[in-house]
Order: structure tokens, then C-alpha cells, then sequence
């Protein structure tokens, strides 16, 4: 992907952690909902194939204002990661 091309978002976490991470794939269910797979963005980094971890979250609404959030259920969860494990096999190298 161009450098150009990336999506690159702020997250701050419950207790004021903030980071970067780029938008690396999203999925809308059958209800229409949005989850988006993250990968954490080091300053200084190139753009490398093997990843540590990507970080799974819910789009949801919360008084009007769109948030992203983990995914509680575990179910759902593991149902989501498996679709982005599975579209982002060839670009990353997903340890077992």
C-alpha cells in the first residue's frame, strides 16, 4: 500500500493512553455493522509483513457520536477475527 493510501487514526484507551494505528481492513455484517482491523503504527516504522497483534474493534453509536470499542463477546468476537485472519492472510504473517 502507498504511503499515501494509509489510514492512520488516533486512539486514546480508558486510562488516557493514546496511539496510532492504521485502518488495515473493515467488515460490515448482515446487521450492518462496522468492525475495523488496526495494526499499532511505531514511529519510525516501515511498513513490515510480520505483525505482532491486530487490534479488533466495534464501531458503535453512543449519543450521536460514532466510537470504536472492543468487542465484548467472545463469540463475536472470534467470528470477526476469523474473517480478517482469513482476507488478510496474504498480506501479513499471522503467527499460529
Amino acid at each position: 500500500m502507498k504511503e499515501e493510501d494509509r489510514v492512520i487514526i488516533t486512539i486514546c484507551d480508558d486510562e488516557g493512553n493514546i496511539g496510532e494505528f492504521e485502518i488495515v481492513d473493515c467488515h460490515v455484517n448482515e446487521k450492518g455493522e462496522y468492525y475495523f482491523a488496526l495494526l499499532p503504527v511505531a514511529k519510525g516504522e516501515k511498513n513490515g509483513s510480520e505483525i505482532d497483534a491486530l487490534l479488533v474493534l466495534k464501531s458503535v453509536k453512543e449519543d450521536g457520536e460514532e466510537l470504536l470499542e472492543p468487542i465484548e463477546d467472545d463469540e463475536e468476537y472470534e467470528s470477526v477475527a476469523r474473517i480478517f485472519t482469513e482476507r488478510l492472510k496474504d498480506i501479513f504473517d499471522f503467527e499460529s
